[in-house]
């Protein structure tokens, strides 16, 4: 088979295209236990389909390439063997992707004389089911959607060039991954005379990921505390003068 490589031509032989599906759900559910109290329910579900598709027709250098490589010739009877089958690459696969995120929530704030607090507190847990069809044909016939079934992966064939090597083999593993994650979180802020402020804010996450400390679990947790105040237009003398103040302290912890 002609063994040119033709760049332009390449643009317009390769059949690849790409198909994703994409349906998102939405709920949120809130309700107000007190004035200064309200509980939020979120929950979202998504779902996602992606199918590809790639033709490498033999005309496309790619699989004259590989048709070449593996083909003998026989001074004998003076006829070419094709190892490998001749006929087009068909690439396909396809992948599913469900996720599922849960939330509970409380939050709030309440007011009296100069004082304010705001504060809210949550937990979410979130899962991520994802599977793969990879699939792989030699020999493909577009026209009637047919391959080559039996194709020898094992004998190592002299290549034209004066090398050797087997012929690569079909991928077509499929794969399954779920990954799941637990996150809490918290941060409560006091104002007083809506000029100084000061808050603690936490959170926690896990998730079953694999690192290389087991024992952490992947979990990661930190603190913040702040304060500071804000000028106004009235500020007693000995704090006009200062800047302003904030104080963090972060402690984490993670998998390294």
């Amino acid at each position: 088979m002609d063994w040119k490589f033709r760049p332009y031509d390449e643009i317009f032989l390769n059949d690849n295209t790409s198909k994703r599906t994409s349906i998102v759900l939405k709920l949120n559910l809130k309700y107000k236990l007190t004035k200064w109290l309200d509980f939020d329910v979120l929950y979202q579900n998504e779902k996602q389909a992606i199918d590809t598709r790639n033709y490498q027709s033999d005309k496309t250098y790619y699989t004259r390439n590989l048709i070449n490589t593996f083909t003998q010739y026989n001074d004998t009877t003076k006829v070419f063997k094709y190892n490998f089958p001749r006929g087009g690459i068909l690439s396909t696969n396809s992948t599913t992707l469900v996720s599922n995120n849960f939330r509970v929530q409380l939050a709030g704030s309440k007011t009296f004389n100069r004082h304010r607090v705001n504060y809210i507190a949550g937990a979410e847990i979130r899962q991520t089911n994802t599977e793969s069809y990879p699939r792989t044909a030699y020999g493909y016939n577009d026209e009637y959607g047919t391959s080559i079934a039996v194709v020898d992966y094992i004998t190592f064939f002299p290549q034209t060039g004066g090398t050797g090597g087997t012929i690569p083999p079909l991928t077509n593993t499929v794969s399954a991954t779920t990954q799941r994650w637990v996150s809490g979180y918290a941060d409560l802020t006091y104002t007083y005379n809506d000029k100084y402020s000061v808050g603690l804010t936490g959170r926690r996450d896990g998730a079953n990921i694999f690192c290389k400390n087991q024992q952490q679990d992947h979990a990661a947790w930190y603190c913040v505390s702040r304060m500071g105040y804000q000028q106004g237009k009235i500020l007693p003398s000995e704090l006009a003068s200062l800047p302003q103040t904030a104080l963090i302290l972060w402690l984490q912890r993670k998998c390294l």
